[in-house]
């Protein structure tokens, strides 16, 4: 039944999904077939400003609706009528949650890598190969100072994309679980408890700097420095790992605040 649920969401998602990114690579390849026709004339100046202005939208678009479409499709699932079918089949809490963000959050890495292929598309010819002649100076470079180290930061950098992701699914899925909470406008609901949460955060961000400013020059925090100055590569791999690690701790416990409110306190009328 599981793999019903989570055929029936990327199906749900293809339907929304191809044809967006079917619009999103014509618009790019509009773009670079008027790069063929490049001339210093008013109107073209006008026309290829218009497509690429148009492109950053189909962008913008493509990333939001991707978005949109998870957080939307999680809430009608599971807090609308819809609800009321989807808690009588044999699927847990959790298996629900999996297959909502699981898809959610596979979409969302597709939306990424489409639109890396469509910036390529529009970048082709003399831009693209000076930006890959770039890249391999780069990758040369980095390699001589670096190493192997440089492989591992790319692969990690990666799984913290894919974590982060995943994470801020769970998180707006959460705002959405404690928005319906309220008796009315459970939507605006959601919007208040993300919007208290961002406020919580940015303060839990702004002591955190200042508690470290104000250590600055503590034995602790001069030792701290030493080690990040003194094993740099090992530092850059702390970094990333503990990243990933917090995320994942963020996701646990979103995950566990969505699972018990949906358990416990789930009202679908």
């Amino acid at each position: 039944m599981v793999r019903k649920l989570f055929k029936h969401e990327m199906i749900a998602y293809l339907r929304v999904w191809i044809p967006m990114q079917i619009i999103l690579m014509a618009v790019a390849c509009s773009v670079r077939i008027l790069q063929f026709f490049e001339s210093d004339s008013t109107a073209y100046s006008i026309v290829n400003g218009t497509s690429v202005l148009l492109y950053f939208l189909t962008v913008i678009a493509s990333l939001g609706l991707t978005l949109i479409f998870g957080i939307v499709r999680f809430y009608k699932n599971l807090f609308s009528n819809e609800g009321y079918l989807s808690f009588t089949l044999p699927v847990t809490t959790t298996q629900h949650i999996f297959s909502k963000v699981l898809s959610a959050g596979i979409f969302m890495i597709f939306t990424y890598v489409s639109v890396l292929i469509s910036a390529l598309i529009v970048s082709s010819g003399e831009l693209l190969s000076g930006i890959m002649q770039d890249l391999g100076d780069f990758w040369t470079e980095g390699y001589a100072l670096a190493g192997s180290n440089l492989i591992f930061y790319v692969i990690e950098a990666l799984l913290v994309l894919c974590v982060v992701t995943f994470t801020q699914f769970l998180l707006y899925y959460t705002c959405i679980a404690l928005g319906q909470l309220f008796r009315k406008n459970r939507v605006i609901g959601a919007v208040v408890v993300y919007f208290i949460y961002y406020v919580i955060s940015q303060a839990i961000g702004t002591i955190f700097v200042i508690f470290v400013s104000l250590a600055a020059e503590s034995q602790w925090i001069a030792r701290i420095t030493q080690y990040f100055t003194s094993h740099v590569f090992g530092s850059i791999h702390l970094f990333l790992c503990g990243s990933i690690v917090l995320e994942l701790l963020l996701a646990t416990l979103y995950y566990f605040i969505t699972h018990t409110v949906i358990r416990k306190k789930l009202n679908l009328e």
